[in-house]
């Protein structure tokens, strides 16, 4: 039997509102896509078809609206940069993206913020140089290192 919509709401708000608000710039997208999310889970709940493993779909849902919401922006998606082949199994890429998200807060401090800077934030290589003060080349060092250890620890 599937939760009803206050119960998805009451078990997974608060986690997918943080991990939105994680993954964009400012509070106003990551409140516009958990909307969307929302209110995809809500349409679905109410045609009263049967979900297997719940917690695995409601992830691939917000999954989809982030990378919606990316494209929509325009800015390739990290994920897609370092996973190219297709995941055939869709608790498969779930468990990868859950692995992604961690190994980036495992990243170390100065390659950890390129990659927010430029896969979160939507800055150019040579905005983050300014920020960071630091060269361009030295930018593309870190994020080449950064999906590097990405890589392997996916």
């Amino acid at each position: 039997m599937n939760p009803t919509f206050e119960d998805f709401y009451e078990a997974h708000s608060q986690r997918i509102y943080g991990r939105l608000r994680k993954n964009t710039p400012n509070e106003q997208d990551a409140e516009d896509i958990f909307q969307d999310v929302c209110l995809k889970v809500y349409n679905f709940l109410e045609k009263k078809e049967k979900i297997h493993r719940f917690n695995n779909w409601v992830n691939r849902v917000t999954s989809n609206a982030l990378c919606d919401w990316g494209r929509k922006r325009k800015t390739c998606t990290l994920l897609e940069d370092i996973c190219t082949e297709e995941s055939t199994e869709y608790s498969d890429e779930v468990d990868k993206i859950q692995r992604l998200e961690l190994a980036i807060d495992q990243l170390p401090e100065r390659y950890n913020e390129v990659i927010q800077l430029h896969y979160n934030h939507g800055n150019s290589f040579d905005e983050m140089a300014n920020k960071l003060k630091i060269s361009r080349k030295n930018v593309q060092i870190r994020i080449y290192r950064a999906k590097k250890f990405l890589r392997n620890a996916v």
